[in-house]
């Protein structure tokens, strides 16, 4: 497999100091990340990320106020 830069997994596996097989399994986990579920990736609906993003500020918000009382 080569990239459109000409790369190959094996010489970015010695550039990374990994086995191939593993930047072959990271390569694939990024790119179903940006796959919509939808499609079969990943990749979760905007909606949806924006409401995990708001729980998490919220969550860190009351940690912070317990933090000064």
């Amino acid at each position: 497999m080569q990239f459109a830069g000409g790369i190959s997994i094996a010489r970015l596996a010695e550039e990374w100091e990994r086995d191939p097989t593993w930047v072959e399994d990271a390569i694939r986990e990024w790119m179903l990340h940006e796959i919509p579920l939808r499609d079969g990736g990943l990749k979760i609906p905007r909606r949806q990320g924006r409401i995990e993003r708001a729980e998490d500020l919220e969550a860190v918000r009351e940690a912070q106020g317990a933090l000064f009382e």
